[in-house]
């Protein structure tokens, strides 16, 4: 792990919770170079372990650190044509004009194939084992079936996206002012590139606005946009697939006391990105953040008010 590279990530401050605690797991995996760029190479599967995220959300993330000048990233080619891992580059200044990222046509082991020193740009967490090359990187030595890129989907066109943003606004009723048409639309057509279904967004949308048990104790919908942007809607999609209505007790934390103050103290986006996925042990009064990261950045920003409250964070600092 690079020091450096984790205080850089946690100070970035534009991409979203989602994004962030991505570009945090790339920071943890990152090797330091004598002041260029951060380099690392960890799987999809490992940044999903890392973050307790799905595979559509870390890549939609990944997607977005890249286009706004955050990382690049250059996918490998295998022999046989087939698609490999990507290298990730984490720029100390973020790029002006990124570029879009690059394929390198290779066929050659790992070893051979990475520009840097194994073991400085293997993480802490990689390092444990000391065993195959493989089993380090996160990287299957076979080659890999390359996954369908967005373009090769079949794309809702810009006509449904912009009938389906006006619908979603709409569904917010009294709160649709929280978004612009505009907003909705960028934040959809973001998704569908990303390989969503229009129709699952907008369904799991309409569920959402319509049950206010959903909109935690501020009774107030998160911004249709956001609510779209930064993946709520797969959770509520999921809901809806499994026909429990579980959503509600998994949107806010669960006891509404503790939510409150650190809504009082953050506000409700921080609360519903960094506590409502949390656990919590009424018995003991703890707070179980599943998450090294998600303990983390709530001791160092509520340690405060929780500790008033006589509220424990599980996990050490």
């Amino acid at each position: 792990m690079s020091n450096s590279a984790m205080t850089w990530a946690w100070s970035q401050r534009d991409p979203s919770p989602g994004a962030l605690l991505v570009l945090v797991a790339l920071a943890d995996h990152a090797g330091d170079h004598a002041g260029e760029d951060w380099t690392c190479f960890p799987s999809v599967e490992r940044l999903m372990d890392f973050t307790n995220q799905s595979r559509a959300t870390v890549e939609r993330h990944l997607a977005w650190l890249d286009t706004e000048g955050f990382i690049s990233r250059t996918r490998r080619k295998l022999a046989g044509g087939r698609l490999g891992v990507y290298d990730y580059v984490l720029h100390r200044v973020r790029r002006v004009d990124p570029a879009p990222s690059a394929e390198v046509d290779s066929g050659r082991d790992h070893t051979s194939n990475c520009s840097m020193d194994h073991a400085s740009n293997c993480g802490s967490t990689m390092r444990q084992n000391e065993g195959s090359h493989a089993s380090n990187c996160g990287i299957s030595i076979t080659p890999i079936e390359p996954s369908v890129e967005p373009s090769e989907r079949e794309r809702a066109s810009d006509d449904d996206v912009e009938r389906v943003a006006a619908e979603v606004l709409a569904a917010w009723g009294e709160h649709q002012h929280r978004s612009s048409r505009r907003e909705v639309a960028k934040a959809l057509h973001r998704e569908v590139k990303a390989g969503a279904d229009l129709a699952r967004i907008k369904a799991a949308c309409v569920y959402y606005a319509a049950r206010r048990s959903m909109w935690g104790v501020s009774s107030v919908p998160l911004a249709p946009h956001k609510f779209v942007a930064e993946g709520r809607w797969e959770t509520i999609a999921g809901v809806i697939d499994r026909g429990d209505g579980s959503a509600g007790a998994r949107t806010a934390f669960a006891c509404a006391k503790v939510r409150a103050a650190v809504v009082a103290e953050k506000g409700d986006a921080f609360a519903t990105s960094w506590l409502d996925p949390c656990g919590w042990v009424e018995a003991t009064k703890t707070i179980t953040p599943g998450l090294r990261t998600r303990g983390d950045k709530l001791r160092s920003e509520v340690g405060d008010v929780l500790k008033i409250l006589g509220v424990r964070v599980e996990g050490q600092g």
